[in-house]
């Protein structure tokens, strides 16, 4: 049977060889001819030009019979030349020699034209060298006659060349080769314009046109400028600055942004995409616009979808690629080359996603990646770019059935968002709506199934995850554990992850992970957190107030280091470019924002040294951490109070063993409050006075201000009878607010609500604090102050208590304990810096710093708090000199500044005053910056500044005073030795005496509230050594005794405080008519 096949195929490849010889053969043939009839066709030619030429010339008789010349190059010569000066000859006169009849070739002749011009003659120069003498007596002012032809040939000339100006100028012919362009009809006009071949080249060369008309080039930079010279014109600050907004009002109007990505190749382009517009229903309902940030007046492309687009991004791996997710279930790929509808998309079918898909994520490398989605339902699928009909595998995120721990309805997790760490692609976590955290796998592994760890479960937000992103592979140090989440709790929270191969074979009971720590700055919903790309400690997050803030970890951790004020709309999204020195923020009302965040997001050399120290102090704390015990834990409290939150307490043991009686009698304290410096300071006074408390942060009950809503239901929830039921001594630092719950129950009608144990308000900063609903907090702040057995009053500066009076009418017993100028800072280097200058604590915004930079005056600016770079006060010790303008909540850090010997300069009181008037610096949150103070100077009270540290005659010893700027800078110039008080030297041991009288005054409050310590009381209760005091009414109005006085009165109180405040507008209205003059400062 082969043998057939073959023979076959050896007489079909015989007979294809045989015809394309025959082929070739024929192809030969018809060459052959073709050139042959050329030859005779250009014969027959050449013997037709020779007959025209020859019936035009005639016979040229019998010479030319034997010439074998060809007639096309004979030519008949004409008569010799005849002499200029020779006789004319008759026609009729026979020539005395016959004509020369010599065949010559014809020339070629061609038309030129000549330009004809002359030349100047050659001028002959000469010089007569004379000596000028002055001779008055031969001056004269006769006219010389011999002038005369000189100046009518001047006029001529001047008349000659004022006609050749005027006249027209010749009019130029055209060549012959250039025609008239044809004007085009209306109808070819159309069918042109109309074409895409048209349409395609006019949208890519005006493209072109723009960026060129938009490039920057400085045309007047100059080269020879030294850096230092043009050191003054450029900003190089912290500053957060405007770049452009993009907005269209065809594309992006009535529709919101709900994803930002950058280009990874292109790094002047930024995509955004858009829900549906409800107001217009031809438009498609998804939008993605990418934007140039070279030519912001139009995007640059636009792709569009039939649902609203959830999430988009560039695709990491191919340029011309993007990609994006829907409302409805589909994932859909664009292509910039292409049109503006997509060029893969998956079905509309059970077989991908049917719910919303909120995030994306491509993983992997450049030879093998893939595709990432996850949708609400909690379905997760994985994707080929190259192939969107199916994925390749889909994975069911859900609780396990058989769970104990799962207590909910519904065994699926609603994803709403999902993060893989650097350089991992199986296993990545997930955010949920309930607003927990769960780490999973995409495959079966060691120890562990693919889908959701049920062992480990990230609990620390109270709401909906509305993104996780984990820190990015760079630098020296891997922070790839990492990662920030953010929530509509309005907190964003810093975790560490764990291993996913040891939590896999080591883990065997379920465990709950809390947050490193909480960042609770914004005043609304977080939408989104991202790390930068370049700095290792910064990252940012938007929020529903249209906030922007920025928070670089190694210089401060409890505040931002800059806040914007984007818009009044919600701030949706948040995305970096890859040099992390823009980030583009897109908000709800459709503009995209873009900013340049400045030298916060540019790192320094030991940047990951100091946040690897920073993240390491933030795990391994002082104290031990340890889940409560208490029955307060209960899962019932638990479910119902934060859907799985887990309380932590903080505990701090005595510093040394006290006797059997000591113990018996020592109270059960509990420390309420969030800021670690109130924690530290605290520990230092139990310490001195051997009692041991438990830290508990009550940030997990609700954000800063809490309202009287959110008070009553944790009061409902049974938390703070638990809670106080555990504890004989409650006290609360810092934000009073933070304790609204504890101190409402004390009022409560219910008595098996109320609080048992004893209430401590340590007021060391506005003790109202984000309150919102004021009247119903002030009023409950007035009834607490008229329990003094149950309620005791301490403040940290007298600034405090004063504000509280003016403000509630009410006049506690208050004890005026100081900080004892405890910081867990520890020291750093300095040598970034050179040691001899002097360093200020202000913002680049402040008026204050660039009127120094004008002056001249050489100081380093700090940006935040003492955290990370500056090492706090001990730091700060290494400095020649440390400028404090003063500023609402740096009270405690002043006490720490004296303590460590800090040489501290301060404005004086005149010009503090005059600085915060003319809006100079910022003082803090006070209604109206120093209306209260004024208000107390019109209503007869004392002088403002006297209830400030900064100013009072116990702590003035320990600072220097100057009284304008001037001043300043004369002091700072001088090499004269500036601590001339020894402050160095002398400040510790003079505070040290400041801090022993407050932990007196401490042993004395609990010795008070019946628990003695192993300091006793030096004197007994009739001789304290601690003053206490009460603040009086600085207004018109006698105490209030009852809830409905109080209430009558606070009305009439904020009419005068109103009248009083039009009388201060008014002065400082007049004080400003001059413009504003900085002689005086």
């Amino acid at each position: 049977m082969d043998s057939h096949r073959r023979r076959d195929e050896i007489e079909k490849k015989k007979a294809k060889i045989a015809e394309l010889k025959r082929t070739r053969e024929e192809r030969t043939k018809a060459l052959v001819e073709t050139q042959t009839q050329e030859t005779q066709t250009h014969a027959q030619r050449r013997r037709e030009l020779e007959a025209l030429v020859a019936s035009l010339v005639g016979d040229r008789g019998a010479n030319a019979k034997d010439d074998k010349t060809s007639p096309v190059f004979a030519a008949v010569t004409a008569s010799p030349p005849v002499p200029a000066n020779a006789t004319s000859t008759p026609a009729s006169a026979t020539p005395a020699s016959p004509p020369d009849l010599r065949v010559r070739p014809a020339p070629k002749l061609a038309m030129t034209s000549i330009v004809m011009f002359e030349t100047a003659p050659i001028e002959k120069v000469y010089y007569e060298k004379e000596q000028q003498t002055v001779d008055s007596s031969f001056q004269t002012d006769d006219f010389d006659e011999d002038d005369l032809p000189t100046v009518e040939k001047t006029q001529e000339e001047f008349a000659a060349i004022e006609a050749a100006l005027n006249a027209p100028p010749p009019a130029e012919k055209l060549p012959d080769a250039i025609v008239a362009p044809r004007n085009m009809d209306d109808f070819e006009r159309e069918m042109i314009t109309q074409s895409w071949q048209f349409q395609d080249f006019f949208d890519k060369s005006s493209k072109l046109v723009e960026r060129a008309l938009v490039s920057k080039f400085d045309t007047l930079a100059d080269y020879t400028i030294g850096d230092e010279d043009r050191s003054k014109d450029v900003d190089t600050g912290h500053g957060v600055n405007a770049v452009c907004t993009f907005f269209d009002d065809r594309w992006t109007k009535s529709r919101s942004i709900t994803d930002v990505s950058w280009s990874p190749r292109h790094p002047e382009l930024v995509l955004a995409a858009y829900n549906k517009n409800m107001s217009s229903i031809n438009d498609p309902d998804g939008v993605v616009l990418v934007w140039n940030t070279i030519v912001p007046d139009r995007p640059e492309f636009m792709f569009h979808a039939q649902s609203d687009i959830t999430t988009a991004c560039f695709s990491e791996f191919h340029p011309n690629l993007v990609i994006g997710g829907t409302y409805s279930g589909q994932i859909l790929i664009w292509d910039n080359r292409q049109k503006s509808s997509a060029v893969l998309k998956t079905p509309l079918s059970a077989a991908g996603h049917t719910h919303p898909v909120f995030s994306m994520s491509v993983v992997g490398t450049q030879n093998a990646h893939s595709l990432v989605t996850c949708s609400t339902d909690g379905i997760m699928c994985s994707w080929a770019l190259d192939m969107l009909a199916s994925p390749q595998e889909i994975l069911e995120l859900a609780h396990h059935p058989m769970d104990s721990n799962n207590l909910r309805p519904t065994n699926e997790i609603a994803v709403t968002t999902f993060g893989f760490p650097a350089n991992e692609t199986t296993t990545f976590w997930v955010g949920s709506e309930e607003g927990s955290i769960y780490q999973a796998n995409r495959y079966d592994r060691a120890g562990g199934k693919a889908g959701i760890n049920s062992l480990d479960t990230y609990i620390g937000h109270d709401g909906m995850i509305t993104s996780i992103h984990f820190h990015p592979l760079n630098g020296s140090v891997d922070f790839s554990d990492l990662f920030l989440t953010s929530s509509v709790d309005w907190t964003v929270k810093l975790w560490k992850g764990k291993n996913p191969t040891k939590a896999a074979t080591v883990a065997t009971t379920p465990s709950k992970i809390a947050p490193l720590y909480s960042f609770e700055q914004c005043d609304d919903y977080v939408y989104d957190a991202k790390w930068s790309p370049v700095h290792p400690a910064v990252f940012g997050c938007v929020d529903g107030t249209g906030q922007f803030q920025l928070y670089d970890l190694n210089s401060e951790v409890e505040v931002a280091s800059a806040s914007v004020a984007v818009s009044n709309k919600a701030i949706n999204k948040l995305a970096w470019d890859k040099t992390g020195a823009k980030v583009a923020l897109g908000a709800s009302d459709g503009r995209l924002h873009v900013y340049d965040v400045g030298e916060i997001g540019q790192p320094k050399q030991d940047e990951w040294i100091h946040f690897q120290r920073t993240v390491e102090y933030q795990v391994n704390r002082d104290f031990r951490r340890r889940a409560c015990t208490i029955a307060m834990c209960a899962r019932d409290v638990q479910i119902e109070l934060r859907k799985g939150v887990v309380l932590y307490f903080d505990s701090y043991p005595p510093a040394k063993e006290s006797n059997q009686n000591q113990r018996q009698n020592s109270p059960r304290i509990i420390h309420y409050n969030s800021h670690e410096g109130c924690n530290n300071n605290f520990a230092y006074v139990m310490k001195s006075i051997n009692l041991s408390f438990t830290a508990f942060n009550p940030s997990v009950l609700g954000n800063q201000g809490m309202s009287q809503k959110r008070a009553d239901q944790i009061i409902r929830h049974g938390l703070v009878r638990q809670l106080c039921d555990s504890a004989d001594v409650i006290v609360v630092s810092d934000t009073i607010p933070d304790a609204r719950p504890i101190l409402q129950s004390l009022v409560s009608s219910d008595p098996e609500t109320r609080c048992t144990s004893k209430i401590v308000l340590e007021m060391t900063n506005r003790f109202d604090w984000y309150i919102r609903d004021a009247r119903e907090y002030y009023r409950l702040m007035w009834e607490i102050s008229r329990m003094p057995e149950k309620v005791y009053f301490v403040a940290n500066n007298p600034l405090e208590s004063r504000h509280l009076t003016d403000q509630t009418m009410a006049t506690p017993r208050v004890r005026l304990l100081r900080p004892v100028g405890e910081s867990a800072v520890p020291a750093q280097d300095v040598s970034w810096h050179n040691r001899s200058l002097a360093i200020v604590r202000l913002d680049k915004e402040e008026g204050i710093y660039k009127l120094m930079q004008e002056m001249g005056i050489n100081v380093v600016r700090i940006n935040g708090g003492f955290r990370g770079r500056y090492g706090g006060p001990k730091t700060l010790a290494k400095y020649r000199a440390f400028i404090e303008f003063p500023y609402q909540v740096s009270t405690m850090k002043l006490y720490e500044n004296i303590a460590a010997g800090v040489v501290t300069l301060v404005p004086s009181p005149r010009l503090f005053k005059e600085l915060v008037d003319k809006n100079l610096i910022y003082f803090g949150a006070w209604e109206n910056i120093l209306e209260p103070f004024d208000q107390l100077h019109l209503a007869g009270g004392k002088e403002w500044y006297k209830w400030m540290d900064y100013y009072s005659d116990e702590i003035s010893p320990f600072l220097y005073y100057f009284d304008n700027l001037l001043e300043l800078k004369r002091v700072l110039e001088s090499p004269s030795e500036l601590d001339t008080k020894e402050i160095r030297t002398k400040g510790p041991q003079q505070y040290f005496s400041i801090a022993q009288h407050s932990i007196q005054g401490w042993a004395e409050l609990f010795d008070e509230m019946g628990f003695r310590n192993n300091r006793g009381v030096v004197g007994g209760m009739e001789t304290p050594r601690v003053k206490i005091y009460r603040e009086e009414l600085q207004i018109p109005f006698k105490q209030p005794e009852t809830v409905a006085e109080w209430d009558n009165l606070y009305e009439e109180l904020e009419d005068w405080k109103k009248r009083r405040y039009r009388i201060f507008q008014a002065e400082r209205e007049g004080d400003r008519k001059g413009g504003d003059n900085t002689e005086s400062i």
